[in-house]
């Protein structure tokens, strides 16, 4: 098919029309996105989309003057332009993703939660995609750290579209923490449903290792899996019960050759690095007279009266045992009951 170029002036003519249109749905002529969006990336945001709701100033691009990270420019589709709001040194650090399900258990949550704040505290950046569940735990757990350039949100649309609605706050909140947002959609593209698939292979594409919590045999966060393991990185998956289908596609992932990770510090171990953590201290064991109780919990929460009838002790001696293990940090309290902490 025959190229098409278009002079300077036809170019910001077309990249305003496509506040409304997308370029791959409407060109047919020949001319692919990425053609339209490297002959603007020497041009600041602000002459292009016009807003009153956007402020463009606050808005950085790579491309041609500021080069793209080169685990990204190495992956097969690279992006010509990467628009980024708050702090670019994290995308050229060490970096893990952390994804899974949008509707996740209460479990599954913590342990994003967990996982990313204890990596984040060996100085590795957290990388998802602010989804809701696993993907917004992520990037709690890595704030929670309290390092600065702890995160960064890989977003399948525009900055002047934030999706959920409801992590505006926690996007504003990665920016503050001088870690980073980042997107190959012009500002004011809308989210769509295909261009979250597309922009994994970002996530994928910024990072040493995928970690998959909590995924079905449907979920979209395999798509990131499959796309980290053509890239050449590696790929590791959190079990959960024996046919749980919470988990059925990471543990087909497993079957299939992910490695297996139950703790942080079995995903330090395979990246090669010190599985201790942060404080230099191994975690502290259960103390023996509350080790029965601490065994019987797991993944999905139990009330005192199922751990007695489990164990054959008092409900009063569970009851205090549950107090005891929660203070100590072992289990933690959730509407339905108890749950072991993660990786504790």
């Amino acid at each position: 098919m025959a190229e098409v170029e278009l002079e300077h002036d036809s170019l910001l003519e077309l990249a305003q029309r496509l506040q409304r249109a997308d370029l791959r749905r409407h060109l047919r002529d020949g001319l692919r996105t990425g053609r339209v969006v490297k002959a603007l990336s020497g041009v600041p945001p602000h002459r292009i989309w016009k807003d009153a709701d956007l402020e463009a100033k606050d808005i950085g691009w790579l491309g041609d003057r500021l080069p793209i990270p080169r685990f990204l420019r190495e992956i097969p589709d690279p992006p010509i332009v990467l628009y980024y709001r708050g702090g670019i040194e994290c995308l050229s650090a060490p970096a893990v993703a952390i994804v899974g399900a949008r509707r996740c258990s209460a479990r599954g949550r913590e342990l994003a939660r967990e996982m990313a704040c204890m990596l984040a505290d060996h100085g590795l950046v957290v990388v998802s995609g602010l989804a809701a569940g696993v993907d917004g735990a992520a990037h709690r757990g890595a704030l929670e750290s309290g390092r600065a350039r702890s995160t960064v949100a890989v977003l399948g649309h525009g900055f002047g579209r934030i999706y959920p609605a409801s992590h505006r706050t926690l996007a504003a909140k990665i920016e503050l923490a001088h870690g980073a947002l980042v997107t190959e959609y012009p500002p004011l593209t809308p989210p769509a449903r295909w261009r979250f698939p597309e922009r994994n292979r970002l996530i994928s594409g910024l990072v040493r290792a995928v970690v998959l919590i909590e995924a079905s045999t449907r979920s979209g966060s395999l798509i990131t899996a499959r796309m980290a393991l053509e890239q050449g990185r590696d790929v590791f998956a959190v079990p959960g019960g024996a046919g749980d289908p919470l988990y059925g596609g990471s543990h087909r992932l497993i079957r299939e050759g992910a490695a297996l990770v139950e703790t942080p510090a079995d995903v330090l171990e395979e990246l090669g690095r010190d599985a201790v953590h942060a404080t230099g201290k191994a975690p502290e064991p259960v103390p023996a007279d509350l080790q029965m109780i601490h065994a019987v919990l797991g993944a999905q929460p139990r009330d005192a009266d199922e751990i007695a009838a489990a164990t054959g002790a008092a409900v009063t001696g569970v009851n205090a045992a549950l107090v005891r293990l929660e203070l100590e940090g072992f289990v933690r309290q959730l509407p339905d009951g108890y749950i072991r902490v993660p990786f504790r």
